[in-house]
């Protein structure tokens, strides 16, 4: 059995230089080296290497989003794995299709996060709309067009999650994209991520 620790240095303004096993510590900039220490059946050996990784930086007063992910699961976690193990966001485990390829009698699972809402004066929701469309790649033909108001999903202003089960039944097989826009009003700005996706019979 190999226990393998890592520590991580970085460089830019904010970053943090300690180790540690809190992801939030991990702040805005480039990390710069990886070192770690490896404890095979008894014996210790210590390696290092360096590469860049860059850590993109959220700005507060601008609308901003996490990838967009089509799943095919979607399931709350219990509290102690919050946060842990394979496809675990927060309490929720979201794993990918990485084919992107579903039947007509599946559920597509649409999963993404939105940053920096503007809030509502009242309400201090979200102050925008969402935006949800599928083309059919062939034709370019709309076969699906929805939206709704982002103050009505899960979280607040700063973070919005969209979690959606869409059924493929009414979709014949092909090619498609799937287009979801977000919209903040108060600002006027908007951002639109796309993924495609096959349906088989």
């Amino acid at each position: 059995m190999a226990v393998l620790v890592i520590s991580i240095s970085t460089l830019g303004a904010g970053c943090s230089s300690e180790p540690t096993q809190d992801e939030s510590s991990i702040r805005i900039g480039i990390i710069t080296s990886l070192t770690g220490a490896e404890a095979r059946f008894g014996q210790a050996q210590k390696y290092g290497y360096e590469m860049a990784i860059d850590v993109p930086r959220f700005e507060e007063d601008k609308l901003s989003a996490s990838s967009l992910i089509l799943a095919d699961l979607m399931e709350r976690v219990p509290m102690r794995n919050t946060g842990a193990g394979q496809f675990v966001i927060g309490d929720m485990k979201v794993r990918p299709r990485l084919s992107d390829t579903f039947r007509s009698d599946e559920k597509l699972g649409i999963y993404v996060q939105l940053y920096h809402f503007s809030p509502d004066a009242k309400t201090h929701k979200a102050d925008g709309a969402m935006e949800y469309q599928i083309t059919r790649n062939e034709t370019e033909a709309v076969v699906l067009s929805y939206s709704e108001d982002a103050g009505a999903l899960e979280g607040s202003a700063s973070q919005v999650t969209v979690e959606k089960w869409l059924p493929l039944r009414d979709l014949a097989p092909g090619l498609y994209t799937l287009r979801v826009r977000a919209v903040d009003r108060n600002r006027g700005q908007t951002l639109s991520s796309s993924a495609g996706f096959t349906v088989v019979p």
